[in-house]
């Protein structure tokens, strides 16, 4: 739902209040951070996430750490986060080869 909620220079926010008559207060701040095993990774290294595998527990816990910092739209960093936690990895894994 990030994409439909989030009105920015990547995400289109079909769903706006002034594109679409919503019922209630449906916005980023109800979206839950996208879990895979790179932002899984990424939160665990910094010591922001103590569930030690990516489940809904991990992703709720994460949830509410991102809105420490930003509490209207937490999910903002996945983006940046997913791409940090890839680019440790590939960099492991090239430095396993060599």
């Amino acid at each position: 739902l990030r994409w439909v909620l989030r009105s920015d220079d990547i995400d289109p926010g079909l769903w706006t209040r002034k594109k679409v008559k919503l019922n209630s207060d449906v916005g980023p701040h109800e979206c839950f951070i996208p879990m895979d095993t790179h932002v899984h990774r990424w939160a665990l290294k910094r010591n922001l996430l103590t569930t030690k595998n990516p489940s809904w527990k991990a992703v709720r816990e994460f949830t509410n750490v991102l809105k420490q910092v930003d509490p209207h739209d937490p999910i903002r960093f996945d983006f940046s986060i997913c791409h940090q936690g890839m680019e440790s990895f590939r960099k492991q894994k090239d430095s396993a080869i060599s």
